[in-house]
């Protein structure tokens, strides 16, 4: 019996050309125990009260200072949304205190770090490369690839995960950092729980990955509307002049860079398509990459990753209802792609998919002629090997429909036009 069986793997998980029942999650006989015996006292057991969560962190880090105090109400809107709107599991309400919690003891740690060592402060980021678009539009593919450059500083999954140290501040990173065991752990659960998950957004310990972890400890991210079902703080997301989060990303990458140094930086993440002008007004001298695919196969890809994530966090999910939420949110971030960015900028570097699977090492040369650097051939021979060793790993097919989230595909190829023609993005068959 394979180890998946002998622990409960859903079988249904394990056909990769069978249709996930997203209503219906078979979780692990072991997660629908957790949740079975803690239910009578999972609200007190895992408490979401926004003033006993930064209480807690305090008590446990020693620390007390947040920084400056516009996170509060990102936070405070977020604390609402997962107690009145989200609907968890004891599992969720578990998964939500913890990782609270570790957000707002790295927060405390990064204060105290810059108290320490103000000098971090004067260290700047200079012109950054940032990938952004849709998910399933070759983001990953094109962050990993240029990652296997030696000479620019990439945000691993281990350290977005867990941005701090896990003990001191102040003292050495040992080696290896135990932060690389402990997200190796963590993805072994994941796959373990959900084996689709690799299908669908593969994660790696020591893979480039991308910077949501950081914007949460701003709570001004994508990363919770990613897990939980929050409407009301997804609206507010999408909506919001991010400019103050984005400053304190570019803090936490100076407090990263003063850890594990680096020349320049290659950063990913999809959130920043819908605040363009946020990006600029931070990081003015970045060479921005959009990458673009197929609207409706990109949203139909990260809504089904989105509705099939939910089964973590709650026991009725409803994929009508994610549907719905998301695809509102990812319409406007494709609007807001488009009004946001100035016109004739030579910052901007756009990249389609068909072209970036065709011959990718001749989109980075590309992008790397606008970001004024020189592709070596060391780094082109990395690139290269690393192609070679994707091809060669087999994943399962990502099954998925648009009707399966209530939404008609005619209906949105029509809506998104707007988005398809101002990119000349073909449509996928």
């Amino acid at each position: 019996m394979s180890q998946g069986a002998t622990f409960g793997r859903p079988a249904d998980d394990m056909m990769s050309s069978q249709r996930i029942d997203f209503a219906n999650p078979n979780t692990p006989w072991l997660l629908r125990t957790f949740s079975a015996v803690t239910r009578p006292f999972a609200d007190r057991l895992f408490s979401l009260d926004a003033e006993e969560l930064v209480a807690t962190a305090r008590a446990r880090s020693g620390l007390d200072d947040f920084g400056p105090p516009h996170w509060r109400h990102q936070y405070d809107l977020l604390l609402r949304a997962l107690n009145s709107e989200a609907d968890m599991s004891p599992l969720g309400r578990y998964n939500a205190r913890d990782g609270l919690l570790s957000l707002l003891e790295a927060r405390l740690k990064a204060e105290r770090l810059l108290v320490d060592h103000p000098e971090i402060l004067d260290v700047p980021i200079k012109a950054p490369i940032i990938i952004y678009g849709l998910p399933r539009t070759g983001t990953t593919l094109l962050q990993r690839l240029i990652a296997r450059d030696e000479g620019l500083r990439h945000l691993k999954y281990w350290e977005s995960e867990n941005p701090m140290p896990l003990g001191s501040v102040e003292k050495p990173l040992p080696e290896p950092d135990p932060r690389i065991r402990k997200a190796k752990i963590r993805l072994a659960l994941l796959h373990w729980a959900a084996p689709m998950v690799v299908a669908m957004h593969e994660m790696k310990a020591e893979e480039a990955d991308e910077e949501l972890w950081l914007m949460a400890m701003d709570f001004a991210s994508f990363f919770f509307t990613g897990g939980y079902f929050v409407p009301s703080y997804t609206d507010w997301l999408a909506n919001a002049d991010l400019t103050e989060s984005y400053r304190y990303l570019y803090k936490m990458l100076q407090i990263m860079q003063w850890y594990r140094p680096g020349e320049r930086w290659v950063l990913k993440s999809p959130q920043h398509l819908g605040h363009v002008r946020a990006l600029l007004n931070v990081f003015p001298d970045a060479t921005l990459v959009q990458t673009h695919r197929d609207p409706c196969t990109a949203i139909g890809s990260i809504i089904s990753t989105v509705a099939y994530a939910a089964r973590f966090n709650t026991d009725r999910p409803n994929p009508l209802a994610i549907g719905q939420s998301l695809n509102g949110m990812l319409e406007g971030m494709l609007r807001e792609s488009i009004e946001q960015r100035p016109a004739d900028d030579d910052r901007f570097v756009d990249v389609h998919f068909r072209t970036l699977v065709a011959d990718p090492i001749a989109e980075v040369r590309r992008i790397y002629a606008h970001a004024g650097r020189e592709l070596a051939a060391d780094t082109e021979a990395a690139m290269r090997r690393y192609l070679a060793e994707e091809r060669s790993n087999g994943h399962a097919k990502h099954v998925y429909d648009l009707a399966d989230f209530g939404l008609d595909h005619a209906e949105r190829r029509q809506a998104l036009r707007f988005y398809s023609e101002r990119f000349n993005v073909p449509d996928d068959r």
